[in-house]
């Protein structure tokens, strides 16, 4: 029989996730069962259940949001000429933007503003 198995850290967080076909006794690898969603590199086990971290959650939130933003300034460029009102409008909506973009880049997930 095939096991699935992830390797945790001291701070339980999952290391790496494998098959084994022998069932193994260490304290750092938790079987993984038939579990919905399956636990992935980075999701955190306190000792009964799986979770994704925040920073995993901020950062797939800021990447859903990205499709739209294009959208949105595509319909930006389009305007001829643009009012003051979507000139000020636009401007906040790309501070946001960068806000996210620098988010996911420097790896500040602590939120998603």
């Amino acid at each position: 029989m095939t096991y699935t198995y992830a390797l945790i850290d001291e701070a339980g967080t999952a290391t790496m996730i494998g098959d084994h076909e022998d069932e193994l006794i260490d304290p750092r690898l938790i079987e993984i069962s038939d579990e919905t969603p399956k636990p992935q590199v980075g999701w955190v086990y306190d000792g009964s259940a799986w979770s994704k971290p925040t920073t995993l959650t901020n950062s797939e939130v800021l990447l859903t949001r990205i499709p739209q933003a294009i959208s949105a300034n595509q319909a930006y460029l389009a305007l001829s000429p643009p009012t003051q009102a979507q000139v000020v409008q636009q401007v906040n909506a790309l501070t946001r933007q960068i806000n996210g973009l620098l988010r996911l880049v420097g790896k500040q997930l602590d939120d998603t503003t």
